[in-house]
């Protein structure tokens, strides 16, 4: 458990303050070259060949943004609001309809991989 925790409930909401990933994922090509470019200067990434450190690390990005908000696109909707409601903006910020900006994060292609990256067996 993050150390926050412990001070959000030992110490008041005011101390309380929230770890720097928790929510504010944006991801991204160009947060993903920054990422590589840190961890080859750090030599974080030896012993991995270059473009197989490259895809974990796309690949481990993809994977935290289902994790932290994929549940957001699941399929929930029995009663189809969102084909009813998609000319209402108001209504589609109320039950919380995925916006362009949230299926992009979403899109593998949006981290750099391609048709044929699908059947590609990386090890993570």
């Amino acid at each position: 458990m993050h150390a926050s925790w412990n001070a959000y409930f030992s110490g008041g909401a005011d101390s309380y303050q929230a770890p720097p990933t928790l929510g504010q994922q944006t991801g991204g090509v160009g947060d993903i070259s920054t990422i590589i470019a840190a961890l080859k200067a750090s030599g974080g990434m030896a012993g991995a060949g270059s473009s197989n450190g490259d895809e974990q690390v796309r690949l481990h990005m993809l994977l935290r943004a289902f994790m932290t908000h994929g549940h957001l696109v699941a399929d929930i909707d029995p009663l189809k609001l969102k084909e009813h409601y998609k000319e209402s903006p108001s209504l589609a910020q109320k039950f919380r309809f995925p916006d362009e900006d949230l299926l992009k994060l979403l899109d593998p292609h949006h981290y750099g991989f391609t048709e044929a990256d699908m059947d590609k067996e990386v090890s993570v």
